[in-house]
């Protein structure tokens, strides 16, 4: 075969070679990347832990990650992650930001100086400062109006989480009061020992057959919870039981 022809055959079997090879690094090479860039992820859980430690566990996975925005939480301490976006366990591609909210701790509140003012107006201040009225408890005090303030537990002045409870201790006049509490769900000697810390008594006791509550604790009293009265006086209880029979009273 004539050189003059044998030369455009090696040109065409180099340049096919020369195709073929591409393709190959194209498919060895450029997809790899191409579909590693691209591959599934699972997005590690990391509610809960330090940011740096999640930003390092999601870094690691191959995630970006955002402190997307900081917020008050009462539940997780300052510094943690509270949520992230996408949530954990679900599958993203690689290179997915990860947006993480992070918690600036319990947010303090003030406790108001209420001394002086009336139940109405120390109950609108406390809710308003988004706190809770825990116990109310009446006291003898002769210096400051029956019904009005005379201190809160904890004190005005001091810091506590929102949502926080505040005692009120309330002016009696000349006589003591108390709010009576709920005693109802428990057992006679913890009715007993409540009593006692409310400056209550316990009067008569009756037993009442029920299988709707938990027996041998109290289903009914009188006075009802929160009803003011007189500290020293009593209150009555009835006592459930699972025997029809047992009407019998404690010694």
């Amino acid at each position: 075969m004539s050189r003059r022809f044998l030369n455009p055959l090696i040109y065409t079997a180099t340049g096919i070679l020369g195709i073929a090879l591409g393709f190959l690094v194209f498919d060895k090479l450029v997809m790899r990347v191409v579909v590693q860039h691209n591959a599934d992820i699972l997005v590690p859980p990391v509610v809960g832990m330090e940011f740096e430690e999640a930003k390092n566990i999601l870094e690691g996975k191959k995630l970006r990650v955002r402190k997307y925005r900081e917020e008050y939480s009462s539940k997780f301490p300052e510094g943690t992650v509270i949520f992230q976006i996408p949530r954990g366990n679900l599958t993203v591609k690689r290179g997915k930001e990860i947006k993480l909210t992070v918690s600036l701790g319990s947010q303090n509140i003030t406790i108001p100086e209420l001394k002086g003012y009336s139940f109405r107006q120390a109950k609108f201040i406390i809710e308003e400062k988004k706190l809770t009225i825990g116990d109310t408890i009446f006291i003898e005090e002769k210096s400051i109006p029956e019904g009005n303030i005379v201190r809160t537990d904890p004190p005005g002045g001091e810091n506590i989480p929102i949502g926080g409870k505040v005692t009120l201790y309330i002016s009696g006049g000349s006589r003591a009061y108390v709010s009576t509490p709920t005693f109802l769900g428990l057992s006679l000697d913890e009715a007993k020992k409540l009593a006692k810390k409310n400056r209550l008594k316990i009067g008569e006791i009756k037993y009442h057959f029920t299988v709707a509550v938990e027996p041998q604790t109290v289903y009914r009293q009188s006075p009802e919870p929160g009803t003011r009265t007189y500290a020293g006086s009593s209150v009555n209880l009835t006592i459930s039981t699972n025997n029809p029979q047992d009407t019998s009273e404690p010694q």
